[in-house]
């Protein structure tokens, strides 16, 4: 019998957990990332720019990087009077007066990559809700090298007591900072407000992530040498018994 002929040996358990090693993982549900502060220049009649990001007035919670954005802001809306805009904790911000345009700077706390943005407005057709704004970002709270992530209208309508989120979308970026450029409202003379701010996280390019194997593949490294010298034990007795035969 022709030695090409030989019966085939079954595959061990190491070379299945390798070949599952080079399959493409699932992509991870893309989850939502709040600040960890908010800062203005703007001043504050109401609130305060944390406001903008402690969930108060949001008709659910989320919990940053794991909370999925897409079904949390498909959801969620924001009663921008819940806390009182008055009182401590307010669910809402509004500059301080004569200052209807001006930054909200939002630190993430680390660097991040980002690739979309969720405001809740003020709402109700009010005066004072956001309608325009420029995203930019810095790995730097100095903004020297800032990123221009685009241009976005904000529709200032929506129920003022509960609110959907809009969301915006931009080139996934990793920095740190991200500053709102707020360049209208919808028509107050003295201020401008809006209640809740939010982030997706982005997917970092191929090239920026290092492949993570998970669980028993970690032990690959160690296990495919003795993998192979069984195969080949195997192989030269299977070949051995081939030729008795013959």
């Amino acid at each position: 019998m022709p030695i090409s002929r030989l019966k085939c040996f079954p595959v061990t358990p190491v070379v299945a957990l390798l070949s599952l090693a080079l399959l493409p993982q699932a992509a991870r549900a893309q989850a939502i990332l709040g600040a960890t502060s908010a800062t203005t220049n703007m001043g504050s009649f109401f609130g305060s720019p944390n406001s903008l990001i402690n969930q108060s007035g949001l008709s659910a919670t989320y919990t940053s990087g794991v909370t999925n954005f897409a079904t949390f802001t498909s959801t969620a809306t924001h009663n921008f009077n819940s806390p009182a805009i008055n009182t401590a904790g307010s669910a809402s911000w509004a500059s301080g007066l004569g200052n209807k345009t001006g930054v909200v700077t939002f630190d993430m706390g680390s660097l991040v990559t980002l690739d979309k943005i969720a405001v809740w407005n003020w709402g109700g057709s009010d005066p004072v809700s956001l309608t325009g704004f420029n995203l930019f970002s810095d790995d730097n709270s100095s903004f020297t090298s800032a990123t221009s992530l685009g241009s976005f209208t904000v529709d200032p309508n929506g129920a003022a007591f509960a609110n959907p989120a809009q969301v915006f979308s931009f080139a996934s970026t990793t920095d740190r900072y991200f500053r709102m450029s707020i360049t209208s409202n919808n028509g107050h003379s003295l201020f401008t407000g809006f209640g809740e701010v939010a982030f997706q996280q982005g997917v970092s390019t191929p090239s920026s992530v290092t492949p993570e194997l998970p669980g028993a593949m970690q032990l690959l490294p160690a296990l495919l040498p003795v993998a192979l010298i069984g195969a080949r034990k195997r192989f030269k007795n299977g070949a051995r018994k081939h030729f008795k035969k013959a």
